[in-house]
């Protein structure tokens, strides 16, 4: 099924999203993660099975297609996610979120009055006072990732470190087109404590939640990710997508889109 780009008006911003135009009372919608966009979903959009599904991705304020502000944060980001399933209607919603776009997803659960199921992949969930050092392995890309203005080296290895060689080149050309401001405005949202405890959120989630990682990420401290206890944790463990680095949606899209619409189909189930 060919995707659909549209746009709409939200918060006074002009926000880009792929639509399969599917019509059907199941929905899932996709948030990418930092300096990345809608386009990074497109082996899920093109999956037959997930397609039996409306299926949604933004492109976030600064990204892709959508509008570029003067001022980003963690709670612009999150009221823009809600407000968006706000103004389609959506019900009975599957939310995906990868790396920092699962920090955001799990951030706006409590808004989402409407979903039933959160599939988080490439994110750890951070606790209050914020636990980075021990959320995230360390690694040179790390300060990347909040820089406003990357060269062409530190392009590549933000790339790198990020998914396997055959994407690189996608990865790369998302970050070119992302608004600079974004990752420093973020980091200094982050620093004004405007992240909340996203491993409460999860405790006391009445609906399911997947956590997936890539067994090569070298990004997320896996460790501390498997000893979060978290009850409504689907199959009761962290899912390891092996040979996988921080991308496994690109790298090994068969087996990401398998556990997703098992997932889904568990969350309808329970609906």
């Amino acid at each position: 099924m060919k995707e659909t780009k549209k746009i709409i008006e939200l918060n006074k911003l002009k926000i880009a999203y792929l639509d399969n135009e599917f019509t059907s009372n199941k929905t899932v919608v996709f948030i990418h993660g930092n300096s990345m966009n809608s386009e990074s979903f497109k082996n899920q959009f093109d999956n037959s099975e997930l397609n039996k599904l409306r299926l949604l991705a933004l492109d976030l304020p600064g990204h892709g297609d959508s509008e570029s502000t003067y001022n980003y944060s963690v709670i612009q980001f999150i009221n823009v996610i809600s407000s968006f399933c706000m103004h389609l209607k959506l019900k009975n919603f599957i939310l995906v979120g990868h790396s920092l776009g699962g920090h955001f997803a799990i951030q706006s659960l409590p808004k989402l009055t409407g979903c039933i199921g959160g599939f988080i992949f490439g994110t750890p969930p951070v606790k209050i006072p914020l636990n980075l050092d021990k959320a995230f392995l360390q690694h040179p890309v790390m300060p990347l990732l909040f820089k406003k203005d990357l060269n062409d080296d530190e392009i590549k290895l933000f790339a790198k470190s990020l998914t396997l060689s055959k994407n690189e080149s996608l990865i790369e050309k998302s970050i070119r087109t992302t608004d600079p401001n974004f990752r420093e405005q973020l980091v200094l949202s982050i620093q004004n404590g405007d992240m909340v405890n996203e491993v409460n959120i999860l405790e006391t989630l009445q609906f399911p939640v997947a956590l997936l990682l890539g067994g090569k990420d070298v990004i997320v401290n896996t460790d501390y990710t498997q000893n979060l206890i978290i009850p409504n944790l689907w199959k009761n463990k962290v899912i390891i997508i092996e040979d996988t680095s921080h991308c496994p949606h690109l790298e090994n899209a068969e087996l990401f889109n398998e556990f997703l619409i098992e997932f889904a189909n568990y969350c309808y189930k329970t609906v």
